[in-house]
C-alpha cells in the first residue's frame, strides 16, 4: 500500500532564519489513524507541561519531526507558554486520496514573554502513535492546505 503524505502543512510567523514563514511538513503511513479529539487534547496539555517547564526537549518529544520543532523553538525567541491554552475550536481534517488526515485545534494564550497568540495545532498518526505536527504552538501558528503556505487554512471554519 503506498504511504500517504501529509498534505497539511504549519506555518509560524516570526522565523527569521526561513523569512519570516516556516514550511513544516510529515509523512504519515496510510495505515495510521487519524488522532481522536481526546488523543489531540491529550498531546496539547503534554506538549503545554513541558513547555510550561521550559523543556524544549520534553516538548519535541511529542512533535511529528523533531528537528521540525527544533526550528520553531529557535522561532519562540525564548518565549514558553504559561497558562494552560484554550481550545476555542476544534476540527477533524479528512484524508483525501494520497494525503492522509489530521485532528486540528485552534488555541489561544499569552506567553511568558506578556505576547498574546493564537494557534492551529494539528496532530496527525505517525508510526510512533499521534504525534503534534507543530508542538510550539505559543509561536502563532497556522495551518496551510498544501504547499502555499501565504493561503492559512480556517480551522474554525
Amino acid at each position: 500500500m503506498k504511504a500517504r503524505t501529509a498534505k497539511w502543512f504549519v506555518t509560524a510567523a516570526g522565523v527569521a532564519a526561513l523569512a519570516g514563514a516556516t514550511l513544516l511538513s510529515a509523512t504519515a503511513n496510510s495505515s495510521e489513524p487519524v488522532p481522536s479529539l481526546s488523543e489531540a487534547q491529550a498531546l496539547l496539555t503534554d506538549a503545554w507541561e513541558r513547555g510550561a517547564a521550559h523543556d524544549g526537549a520534553g516538548v519535541c518529544d511529542y512533535a511529528s519531526a523533531k528537528a521540525n520543532c527544533r526550528i520553531q523553538l529557535e522561532g519562540a525567541d525564548g518565549a514558553w507558554p504559561t497558562d494552560e491554552p484554550l481550545i476555542t475550536c476544534d476540527r477533524e481534517l479528512a484524508a483525501d486520496g494520497e494525503y492522509s488526515g489530521g485532528y486540528a485545534l485552534r488555541v489561544e494564550g499569552v506567553d511568558s514573554n506578556g505576547q498574546a497568540y493564537a494557534s492551529d495545532v494539528l496532530a496527525i498518526g505517525t508510526e510512533d502513535g499521534p504525534r503534534l505536527m507543530n508542538p510550539v504552538f505559543w509561536n502563532s501558528t497556522g495551518i496551510a492546505n498544501g504547499n502555499d503556505t501565504s493561503a492559512t487554512f480556517d480551522v474554525c471554519a
